[in-house]
């Protein structure tokens, strides 16, 4: 009987100081400030589109603003979709670009901030 005790206390013992340990936890992530990286790309916006039909060919033009150069861009060609990914100092930017499943990307130009993409 006094070891079933013994065990009890010390399962107790153990809970708080499980709950106190989660509790400083917490109280330290509140206070300590996200990394850089994660500030710097916490917010994702989905771009401006704007589509327009150019020498029969499907023209598609994604507003990025902030970003500087190809590198930050990933143009990602699926079978019924285009997946664009990219990423300026201060936000990042996603979109899905629906396409047939016969169509192709002819081309894609970035002119910042604009980035053209050319389906046929």
């Amino acid at each position: 009987m006094i070891f079933l005790v013994r065990i009890l206390i010390f399962l107790l013992a153990l809970y708080l100081l499980w709950r106190l340990l989660r509790e400083l936890y917490v109280s330290f992530r509140e206070r300590v400030p996200a990394p850089p990286q994660a500030q710097r790309h916490g917010r994702v916006v989905e771009p401006k589109m704007e589509s327009l039909v150019r020498e029969g060919r499907k023209v598609v033009r994604l507003y990025l603003p902030g970003v500087a150069s190809e590198r930050d861009i990933n143009l990602k060609v699926l079978s019924e979709s285009i997946e664009v990914r990219a990423r300026s100092a201060r936000e990042s930017f996603f979109k899905i670009i629906p396409k047939g499943a016969k169509s192709r990307v002819r081309a894609r130009r970035f002119n910042p901030p604009v980035l053209e993409i050319e389906i046929e």
